[in-house]
């Protein structure tokens, strides 16, 4: 690998932050059958993550990598004062294995201190990989849409039921004479009140979780369509608002697209931004929240009642 001037002063530090440990060579004491037979060090639990020590050993200062087995993702087989150590990523995480571990605890230890001070030393490096890789495209962009969906229908789900409640509650005292009513109020805060107001909250949360929910699969889905291919242009739209996002996918010269978004921009700008951001608005009117219902696919809404503050 071809590195600017002050990385080969940092791989040349690295190198010597974890003398004496050096890739294994003919002349290292390897037991037979080492790469079937080695066993889990206690030390190695004390590694750094398991990607720093890749790009350390195998990126920076190319050791040897023996590659990919069964629940093993990569194994570094290294010298350490003569015999033979092995740095792998196996099933249960990244470690240091040696045959009879009990017998070279100390040494597993010592290696573990060697590789974490090499990885302080070799951030400069780690930094400008990272950079290099968010400018192209060689890069993974982490999918969680079945979580933030789950979060969308969880609460979504959670309002219906409240919904329903204050139906059932509302058609109960329709039931109620008069007389049975007054003496079934106890405050301002009986029901149906406080489950109207449990609505309102349940309500908020599932319009934040859909929009939060939507951000994510539209830059998923603008990298699926290639309308953005590299780590710079992903963080870009990332950081960019919901109009943009929407925009980047769908074209709003197609007039169900437009419906769309104009009425979820409505939506985003005068209830999700207006709580997020305090509920306060510049004419000092506080704007009801509000009550959103799916149905069908469609979004309907009541229109907002202002309260002068």
């Amino acid at each position: 690998m071809n590195l600017p001037d002050h990385l080969q002063r940092v791989r040349a530090a690295a190198e010597r932050a974890l003398a004496p440990i050096r890739p294994a060579g003919a002349s290292t004491a390897t037991p037979q059958n080492l790469l079937f037979d080695a066993q889990r060090t206690d030390a190695g639990r004390n590694l750094p993550p398991y990607y720093l020590v890749y790009f350390l050993l195998i990126d920076l200062l190319e050791f040897k990598n023996l590659g990919q087995f069964e629940k093993l993702a990569w194994s570094v087989p290294v010298d350490y004062k003569g015999k033979a150590f092995l740095i792998e990523h196996r099933k249960f995480g990244i470690g240091i294995f040696v045959d009879n571990p009990q017998a070279h605890e100390t040494e597993a230890a010592e290696i573990a201190t060697r590789i974490q001070k090499a990885t302080k030393v070799a951030r400069p490096y780690f930094e400008w990989r990272a950079e290099s890789a968010v400018a192209d495209s060689k890069l993974n962009v982490k999918n969680y849409t079945d979580e933030l969906h789950q979060r969308f229908q969880y609460v979504y789900g959670e309002y219906q039921k409240i919904v329903a409640d204050i139906r059932r509650e509302e058609e109960r005292r329709r039931s109620l004479s008069r007389e049975e009513r007054m003496s079934d109020w106890d405050g301002y805060f009986s029901e149906p009140y406080t489950l109207t107001e449990k609505a309102a909250w349940l309500a908020s949360a599932a319009i934040d979780a859909f929009f939060s929910f939507t951000e994510h699969v539209f830059i998923h889905l603008a990298i699926l369509q290639g309308t953005i291919s590299t780590g710079n242009e992903v963080a870009s739209l990332a950081s960019a608002d919901w109009g943009n996002k929407f925009k980047a996918v769908f074209d709003l010269q197609e007039p169900t697209s437009k419906r769309f978004y104009d009425d979820l921009t409505e939506i985003r700008r005068q209830h999700r931004n207006f709580v997020a951001h305090g509920s306060f608005c510049s004419t000092s009117i506080i704007l009801a929240l509000r009550r959103i219902e799916w149905v069908g696919g469609r979004m309907l809404w009541s229109s907002c009642v202002p309260n002068r503050s």
